[in-house]
């Protein structure tokens, strides 16, 4: 796929859809191949950092970007443990659940990994050039790049894409560093085709192994900069979308470091509280 983007007929039958782009400060539309892309309603500009187009301000330069910038250029920068996978046996797991909540799809379907770190994530699941990435780490990026994924240095809460183009969008543990959770359900959901599916997963916040390892570290003082920021429920996550066009369709209950998974059809069930991670498979609705 190529940084340009503005068709104006149908691409073949069989193709991959080309990407649209909009500004991520105004949602006008922009070209990449025109002006270096700069806005014409609010003249924001994205740059170009080696083969990377960025859509990210200096100004918005924050303490997570900062944490995996640094991982993502330290001797480790191309493993699960620089997208904060302690246990390789966990983020196997989590891809293996991530091919059932987010396959099969037609080859031609328009997929975006909203966070994708370095793109070991994405060429597990994946590795297909229908799956555009981006990350608020610009050496996330770079690495996700030199795997052959086409990836852009970009807000999750700011999007540069156009409205309604993706057929799925799926983002992995990036949740518990994100304050506002329905803005960004909110920006997954205006780039979503009708009728298609966001996939979002976390740390679960009534798991009692992770309340209770929490605990032990806030006791014995040995709290990480690596902890999250946020935990959150199924329930809480479903209640995020309250307002948006989007339904929870199921919900998988990993229960690491057991080999056990549960899927649900609700956010609830009785023995949630045995979870380490939770998956969420929205579906927008129809138009």
């Amino acid at each position: 796929r190529g940084d340009t983007a503005t068709a104006t007929t149908a691409p073949p039958e069989g193709a991959i859809r080309p990407l649209q782009y909009a500004c991520p400060r105004c949602r006008a539309d922009v070209n990449l191949s025109l002006d270096d892309g700069r806005c014409a309603a609010c003249g924001f500009q994205p740059g170009r950092i080696d083969d990377i187009v960025s859509f990210v301000e200096r100004s918005e330069v924050d303490e997570w970007q900062n944490m995996f910038e640094q991982q993502a250029t330290g001797p480790g920068g191309g493993t699960s443990s620089a997208v904060c996978y302690r246990f390789p046996r966990l983020h196997k797991y989590m891809i293996d659940v991530f091919r059932r909540a987010c396959t099969p799809l037609p080859a031609t379907a328009s997929v975006l990994d909203a966070g994708c770190g370095n793109g070991i994530f994405w060429q597990a699941v994946f590795g297909t050039a229908n799956v555009v990435g981006v990350d608020y780490s610009l050496g996330m990026c770079k690495q996700a790049r030199a795997r052959g994924m086409l990836a852009h240095h970009a807000n999750a809460m700011a999007l540069p894409f156009a409205e309604g183009q993706f057929d799925l969008i799926y983002s992995a543990e990036i949740l518990q560093y994100i304050d506002d959770l329905p803005a960004l359900l909110s920006e997954f959901a205006r780039v979503c085709r009708p009728g298609g599916f966001i996939v979002v997963s976390t740390l679960n916040r009534s798991s009692l192994l992770r309340r209770t390892a929490l605990a032990a570290k806030a006791v014995l003082r040995r709290e990480s900069a690596h902890d999250p920021a946020h935990l959150r429920s199924a329930g809480e996550i479903a209640s995020a979308a309250r307002d948006l066009p989007l339904a929870v369709d199921a919900v998988w209950w990993i229960h690491f470091p057991l080999d056990w998974l549960y899927r649900s059809r609700g956010a609830n069930r009785v023995f949630e509280s045995l979870a380490s991670n939770i998956i969420v498979r929205f579906v927008k609705a129809d138009r």
